[in-house]
């Protein structure tokens, strides 16, 4: 899956290559060969980091891969706007403020935790939404 921000191609020479296919263009990255004796030459091990971004060639839209080659690359941080995870589906979700705010547990959560009281009802949603939490059994 490809982020939705976009960064500039990596400058590894030898290493970059562009490959069109359908109508997009990906960006490959070289990170290892290997011998083949029948055929007497290197087979290059290639991973797709990214797809070029239409509005700008020297730009691409990087995915997991590119994390894994390139660790030490900086990555533009999650967007200010968006204060809920995406994790969350937002009906369960729903429902389950509905129930809270009818019982008044943003409320009492906030007398004794403050602001912090939004963020547990949050991972309690997550928890019951995910089930991956045996306590709520």
């Amino acid at each position: 899956m490809y982020h939705d921000f976009t960064i500039g191609i990596p400058d590894a020479k030898g290493k970059i290559t562009i490959k069109k296919k359908g109508g997009s263009s990906f960006v490959l990255f070289e990170y290892g060969r290997v011998y083949d004796p029948a055929r007497k030459f290197n087979i290059p091990k290639r991973a797709i980091i990214g797809k070029v971004s239409d509005e700008d060639a020297s730009l691409m839209q990087p995915n997991e891969n590119y994390q894994i080659h390139f660790p030490a690359a900086v990555l533009p941080e999650e967007r200010s706007e968006a204060y809920r995870s995406c994790c969350l589906r937002i009906g369960a979700y729903l429902v389950i403020d509905k129930v809270a705010r009818e019982y008044g547990l943003p409320a009492m959560l906030g007398k004794h935790l403050g602001k912090d009281g939004g963020l547990l009802l949050d991972l309690a949603c997550f928890s019951i939404i995910s089930e991956d939490n045996a306590a709520q059994w």
